[in-house]
C-alpha cells in the first residue's frame, strides 16, 4: 500500500522525534482519524525500530483500515520484539481470520492463551472460529466452556456452546444451553429459535410449536418462525393449523415455492383438492425441477392423484 508522505506543522520543528510522532498518531487513532494515526506511526517508526508497542499500534491501525496483511507483518514484527505478549498475538488472530488463515488464527489464539491462560475473550474467539469456520464442534464446546469458568453469565458463550451441541446431534445438551442463554436473555429471539429447531430435530414436536411461538410473540414477522411452526404442525397431522401457519409465512416470503408446495400438500390432506392444485401449480411455476419430482411420487397427493388437473399438471 502506497502511502502519502506528510508533515504535520506541530511537528516540524523536530521531525526527528519518534515519541511525538508516537503520542500523535495515539491522538488520531482515538478519534477515529486511522489514515493520519498511520503516517504518524510510519514516521515514529523511522526513527525507531525497536519498539514493540509502535509496531503492534501501526497493525491495530492497519487492521482498522482493512490492510490486513500489513497488521499481520506489523504484528509478526511486535512479537518478535515480545514474544510472551497478549495483545499482539490476540489481534493478529483477528487479521487472519479476515484473510481466512482459520488454522493460523487458532494458533495465535493459543500463544494468546499461554499469555493469558484465563482469558474470556481468546476463549471465546478461539470456539467461534472452530465453530463457525472450521467446524471444528467438540473444540468449540471445550473453548466456550472454558470461556464461562471466566464470565459464567455471558450469553454468547452458552449461545454458542448450544449452536455446537446442535450441530453434533447432542440434543439435549443443546437445549440445555439455549435455556442457560434464555435465563440471562430471556427474550432473545435466536435463543427461543434456536430451541425450537433443537427440539424439532429431536422430535420433540410439540415442545418446538411452544418454542416457535414464543419466538414469533418477539418477531411476528420472521418467515421462518413460522415456516417451521407449520412444519411440526404437518408431521403431527394438525393440517388445518399448518395451513394457517405456512400462510403466515407467505406473507412474508410470497413466492417461496416450498411453503407453497407444503401449503399444497395440507389442503390435499384436507380435502380441498382446488386450493390444493392452485398452490402446487404456483410451486411448479417457481421450481419445477423439485417440485415435480416430489409430487409424483409425494403420498400427501393420493386423495387428488386422480384428478385430471393433478395428472395434467404433473405428468404431462
Amino acid at each position: 500500500m502506497k502511502r502519502e508522505i506528510t508533515i504535520y506543522r506541530p511537528l516540524e520543528g523536530r521531525p526527528n522525534n519518534y515519541l511525538d510522532w508516537s503520542q500523535q498518531g495515539n491522538f488520531f487513532y482515538k478519534m477515529g482519524r486511522y489514515t493520519d494515526a498511520l503516517l504518524s506511526y510510519d514516521r515514529a517508526l523511522e526513527y525507531n525500530q525497536g519498539n514493540y508497542e509502535l509496531f503492534y499500534r501501526r497493525g491495530r491501525t492497519l487492521e482498522w483500515l482493512g490492510y490486513f496483511e500489513e497488521a499481520i507483518a506489523d504484528y509478526q514484527q511486535a512479537i518478535s520484539l515480545n514474544p510472551q505478549d497478549y495483545w499482539a498475538w490476540y489481534e493478529m488472530a483477528f487479521s487472519q481470520r479476515r484473510l481466512g488463515d482459520y488454522a493460523g488464527a487458532i494458533t495465535s489464539y493459543n500463544h494468546a492463551l499461554e499469555a493469558r491462560p484465563d482469558d474470556y475473550w481468546a476463549w471465546y474467539h478461539r470456539g467461534f472460529v472452530a465453530l463457525e469456520d472450521l467446524g471444528w464442534h467438540r473444540e468449540a464446546i471445550a473453548c466456550f466452556q472454558q470461556a464461562l469458568v471466566s464470565q459464567p453469565e455471558d450469553y454468547w458463550a452458552w449461545y454458542r456452546q448450544g449452536d455446537a451441541h446442535r450441530h453434533l446431534g447432542s440434543y439435549q445438551q443443546a437445549v440445555n444451553c439455549y435455556n442457560q442463554a434464555l435465563v440471562i436473555r430471556p427474550q432473545d429471539y435466536w435463543a427461543l429459535y434456536q430451541k425450537a429447531n433443537t427440539l424439532r430435530c429431536a422430535g420433540n414436536l410439540g415442545a418446538a410449536i411452544v418454542t416457535y411461538e414464543q419466538a414469533i410473540k418477539i418477531l411476528p414477522e420472521d418467515y421462518w418462525c413460522w415456516y417451521q411452526r407449520a412444519e411440526c404442525m404437518r408431521r403431527l397431522g394438525r393440517y388445518g393449523e399448518a395451513v394457517s401457519s405456512y400462510n403466515q409465512a407467505l406473507r412474508v416470503k410470497p413466492k417461496d415455492d416450498y411453503t407453497l408446495y407444503n401449503l399444497a400438500c395440507c389442503y390435499a390432506q384436507l380435502g380441498e383438492a382446488n386450493l390444493a392444485l392452485n398452490h402446487l401449480e404456483k410451486a411448479i411455476q417457481i421450481n419445477p425441477t423439485h417440485c415435480l419430482s416430489q409430487a409424483r411420487a409425494d403420498s400427501d397427493f393420493d386423495k387428488i392423484r386422480q384428478q385430471p388437473r393433478f395428472i395434467e399438471l404433473v405428468f404431462e
